[in-house]
This record gives structure tokens, C-alpha cells and sequence, in this order.
């Protein structure tokens, strides 16, 4: 075959291309994006392309062809003998654009030259418009795939990214523990698992661990990276999410920079308030050391969310501290949800005749709760109440001592729990320094009016006068509480609309889902 073209061009009957298109280029384009299924394309693996006006010459395909390249070659896509050009339009050079010798562009012929038949033109689609070529060719169009998509090269496939499947979560804090961190992730694993995702944790029950100084109950993991890693790397999640900026948390967060995966991170604990509040005395406590801890701890906090894909944060409040501290990633708001079947009110008021109303307090008993700002509370504050703490901690022993005339009940969970907030009249929460409270939308859902602080947390979730009141006083919380509009059927009703746990996982895995490749 000659440069002019002695032998005349394939039919579309016999290419399977249609009318109008010269069977080169259509051969060249199929070279192309087969090549690129395996490897990067490169002007030699498509062979050496002739000057303009010569026939082009390719090289003959090589023992290293994949199982593609072979069913194109047998089914004539990558044919050696292929037909020339018409001299209208020839294939340029290697790394030379199309067109003139003084290199002017010409892409297309004119009209007049374009060969004539029926069939027109075809128009590209979107995914021809993303294919990339060699410099060498110019304005390739795709070949029309008329089989099924199984039988393309799979990166020509270019199918939606789908919601991961098998997400593991690694949590410094995790059962047996009993805190607001442990339970919102066994909800949302919980609701994640009826989506048929396969769910790992990694708690600090996998390692050797030293119990936090003051604070038996929870266990630090020490030493963690090899052994973590090798989970990790057994299970093969498609997503990885960090949940709390301890031993663990940091040792995946290596892990996932080491090897370039993209992970998530939540901000559960307002760690910065809770380390100035336990400084040692023999640092100077609080007081002289406070500040400073504070600070350096938001510094390690910013550092560690900041090489997050995003960050799961529980309210706008929470949102806008975060902002202030300086954090610039993607901030994601996260709520939590309340199972409504469990947490019910009951149809009158619990209190019998003139027994004075309960205040109840659920949570961990520790200094960061500032559950005694609760218990100090006066009959002159408050008017004459009951006072009831459900939860155990590192303080409970102190001041039970301190305050005998409150009934400390110690863990409940479950129906029991259920139990303890329909039996009260009002849910009181001193803590400043909780991201969230799912006690609060617990109480909530059970009927109760809540008392709390004007505080990130309780502000984003008291909004109306009928769910209770905040306050920088809390006895003053606690009087306009008690007096609160509204029903307790009114305020399961708000619980059931705006908290759930399926939704949250919906969220959850929806972020989750922009991680994947």
C-alpha cells in the first residue's frame, strides 16, 4: 500500500465505524484508549507515525499486550495495514499540531473535501470530551461502542462513585465505656449496618493500655501504630473515620498520611476546656495553668483535624468556636439523634399532689460536667425541689458525701434509663463544655422541659420557649424551666422530627461517599 492509497479504505460494513470516518484515525483513537487502560500513553507504544504525505508505519504489538489490546487486534481495531489518510487530512507528526507546515492550525478539512455518504458526523459525547490523547493526534473522536459496557477497558467505564460499603472507625473511647462518644457511634453503626455496610471499630480494648491518671474508666492505648496498621490493613476499608484526637486517633491519622488515604475526624470532646480544668495541682491548677494548657491543647486539636478530608461538628455553635480556634478545613455539621420508641413520656405528670417537682441530671459525674454547680443549687434558686443524678465518674463518691439528700443512682441504660426521665420533671444540665449533650434530646423526647447554660450545645437545641430555657444562671434556668408552655407530648413530637439516628447516618455515609476515589 502507497502513500496515495492503492488500495482502497475498509467499509463501514467491514470496520464497524461509521460512513464518512477514515479508518486510521478511528484505529489510532482505539490504540489509545486501550493503551491507557494499562499505562500511560506514550507516542512509541502507538508506533512511529509517518511524516505527512508518507503511509503510516506501526510498530507491531508486543508480548506484553494486555487481554484487550489482543481482542482489539483480532476484531481488526489495531490492524497494521491500515489505510492511509486522505491527503485532506493527515496525521500529524509526533508532538507537531495539524495543519500547515508554518504550524497554523487546521483541525478539520473543509467542507468540500469531507467525504461524502449518508451517514453523518457523530457528535461526541461527554465522556469522548474527557479522553485524553497523545500530543500527536489532534481531535480524535471516540468509537461508537454499540456492546456492553463490560466489554470497555474498565478506565473507560468512568461509572459514579458509589457509598462505601466498609467503613472502619477507630475511637479511643469505646465500649465497655459508657459516654456520649460510645453511644452515638453504636447508633449510627447500628443504622449503618441496616444499609449493608460492614462496620469495623478499633478501641482501645485491642491494645495494651494505661488507665487516663484520675480516670480509671477510660483506657489509653499505648504504643498502637504496628498493630493498628495491620488491622487496618486486613480489613481494607473503603472509608476510615477517626473519631476521637487520642492515641488511636493519631496513630490512624499517620497511618492514612503515610499511605495517602483520605480520612474523616469528628470533634466529640471540647478537649481544650477539659485539660485546663484537670491540671494538676503540682502544675499550679486551673487557675495559674489553665489558659496556657487551653491553648497549647487547641493548638494540637487544630493541627490534628486539619489534615482531614472534613470534620464532622455537631452544631453551628460548635462550628462557629472551631472557626474562631482557627480551624480552616471542611467543617460538616453532624447532629445526633434519639430513639423515640425508648425515650416516651407518660400521658400526666409523674409528681402525685404537692410533692415537690424532680430535677433530674443525666451524665458522666466529673469536674468537666460541673455537676456540682447543679447539686449547690438552693431551695432560694430553685423553689423546693428534688434532686436526682443518674451516671457514675470519678466524682461520685465525693459528692455523695458532700450532698446526702440527692439520690445518686448510679449507670442506667436502656429501659431503666428510659424510666428515670419520665419519673422526673425537669432535665438539668450544668456543663459548659459539651459539643453537643445527647442527654439533652433524650430528656427532650421523654417529655422534659430542659435547664441549661447558654452554651454551645444546649443553645442549638433549647430554641423555643416549650423545650425549656437557658440561662448564665442556672437556678434561673431552672425557675422559667419548670414553668415552661407546652406539653410533654408537644416536645416528644419536636424529638421525633428533627432528631434521628437514621438520618445521621444517611449524612454520615453521604460525606463519606466524597472520599472515595
Amino acid at each position: 500500500m502507497t502513500a496515495t492509497g492503492s488500495e482502497s479504505a475498509p467499509t463501514p460494513a467491514a470496520t464497524g465505524w461509521p460512513s464518512g470516518w477514515t479508518y486510521p484515525v478511528r484505529a489510532v483513537a482505539a490504540a489509545v484508549r486501550t493503551k491507557r487502560a494499562t499505562t500511560r500513553c506514550a507516542p512509541k507504544t502507538l508506533g512511529r507515525i509517518a511524516p505527512q504525505g508518507a503511509a503510516p508505519q506501526f510498530t507491531a504489538p508486543k508480548s506484553s499486550q494486555t487481554e484487550a489490546q489482543q481482542r482489539r487486534a483480532a476484531e481488526g481495531l489495531t490492524a497494521p495495514d491500515a489505510p492511509t489518510p486522505p491527503p485532506t487530512m493527515p496525521i500529524a507528526p509526533a508532538n507537531r499540531p495539524m495543519g500547515s507546515e508554518t504550524g497554523a492550525p487546521q483541525n478539520r478539512a473543509p467542507r468540500e473535501h469531507m467525504p461524502e455518504g449518508p451517514a453523518k458526523r457523530p457528535t461526541p459525547t461527554a465522556t469522548d470530551a474527557r479522553k485524553t490523547v497523545p500530543s500527536g493526534i489532534t481531535n480524535p473522536v471516540a468509537p461508537r461502542h454499540d456492546g456492553p459496557t463490560e466489554s470497555l477497558p474498565p478506565a473507560r467505564i468512568g461509572e459514579a462513585c458509589t457509598a462505601p460499603t466498609r467503613i472502619m472507625i477507630v475511637s479511643d473511647a469505646w465500649e465497655p465505656q459508657v459516654n456520649g462518644v460510645v453511644r452515638s457511634y453504636q447508633n449510627i453503626i447500628r443504622a449503618l449496618r441496616q444499609q449493608d455496610c460492614t462496620v469495623r471499630v478499633i478501641g482501645p480494648a485491642d491494645f495494651a493500655t494505661l488507665p487516663v491518671p484520675g480516670y480509671s474508666a477510660v483506657p489509653l492505648a499505648i504504643l498502637p501504630y504496628r498493630r493498628l496498621a495491620a488491622m487496618i490493613d486486613a480489613f481494607a476499608p473503603q472509608a476510615v473515620h477517626i473519631a476521637v484526637e487520642g492515641p488511636l486517633g493519631w496513630a490512624a491519622r499517620r497511618y492514612c498520611l503515610r499511605r495517602g488515604l483520605p480520612f474523616s475526624t469528628s470533634f466529640h470532646t471540647n478537649f481544650p476546656a477539659y485539660a485546663a480544668l484537670r491540671t494538676p495541682w503540682w502544675l499550679g491548677g486551673p487557675k495559674l495553668l489553665g489558659g496556657p494548657v487551653a491553648r497549647l491543647t487547641t493548638a494540637l486539636a487544630r493541627r490534628f483535624h486539619a489534615r482531614a478530608h472534613h470534620t464532622f461538628v455537631t452544631t453551628p455553635s460548635m462550628e462557629a468556636l472551631l472557626r474562631d480556634w482557627g480551624f480552616a478545613g471542611q467543617l460538616v455539621p453532624l447532629s445526633r439523634g434519639v430513639d423515640c420508641d425508648v425515650f416516651a413520656p407518660v400521658v400526666a405528670a409523674p409528681t402525685p399532689g404537692n410533692a415537690p417537682p424532680t430535677l433530674l441530671y443525666v451524665g458522666r459525674v466529673a469536674p468537666e460536667k460541673d455537676i456540682a454547680a447543679f447539686l449547690r443549687l438552693t431551695e432560694e434558686q430553685t423553689g423546693p425541689v428534688r434532686k436526682v443524678v443518674v451516671g457514675d465518674g470519678p466524682q461520685r463518691a465525693a459528692l455523695s458525701r458532700a450532698y446526702p439528700d440527692v439520690d445518686f443512682r448510679g449507670t442506667l441504660t436502656g429501659a431503666a434509663l428510659a424510666e428515670a426521665y419520665r419519673r422526673a420533671d425537669c432535665f438539668v444540665f450544668p456543663s459548659r463544655t459539651d459539643t453537643f449533650g445527647i442527654v439533652l434530646i433524650e430528656a427532650m423526647a421523654s417529655g422534659l422541659p430542659i435547664a441549661a447554660h447558654d452554651v454551645p450545645g444546649p443553645r442549638d437545641i433549647v430554641t423555643v420557649p416549650m423545650l425549656g430555657a437557658i440561662d448564665s444562671d442556672l437556678g434561673r434556668a431552672v425557675r422559667h424551666a419548670l414553668r415552661a408552655p407546652g406539653s410533654r407530648a408537644a416536645r416528644h413530637a419536636h424529638a421525633r422530627a428533627h432528631y434521628s439516628w437514621d438520618s445521621v447516618a444517611e449524612s454520615f455515609l453521604h460525606h463519606s461517599k466524597e472520599m472515595q476515589p
